[in-house]
């Protein structure tokens, strides 16, 4: 993998489907019954997520991507995250975002 490339999963609601405070339940319940982070991640995402990325099959994969591609405040969160790490909730234009970095 090149350096500043990151791979991440994302869930997404849309600001009018689901107050920022809302999120948090989805977060936190995010892994139950041993299941990996990354299974239950795509789990929740292809479920819940207002993402196409959410889609069967994709579960939130948003791919391999550079800095420059993503809307700011979405980068600037799946920049800082190490590869396993989970973030807060992050408010972009396109809606409120849980973002997990995959590599």
């Amino acid at each position: 993998m090149q350096p500043g490339v990151h791979k991440c999963l994302n869930l997404v609601w849309r600001k009018l489907s689901r107050p920022k405070q809302g999120i948090a339940p989805h977060a936190c319940g995010l892994c139950s019954q041993g299941e990996r982070l990354e299974t239950a991640f795509s789990r929740v995402a292809e479920g819940r997520s207002d993402c196409s990325s959410g889609k069967p099959g994709r579960g939130g994969d948003l791919g391999f991507f550079e800095r420059g591609k993503m809307q700011p405040p979405f980068e600037a969160a799946a920049f800082a995250l190490a590869v396993g790490e989970l973030s807060g909730v992050v408010d972009s234009p396109s809606g409120l975002h849980i973002i997990l970095r995959t590599a």
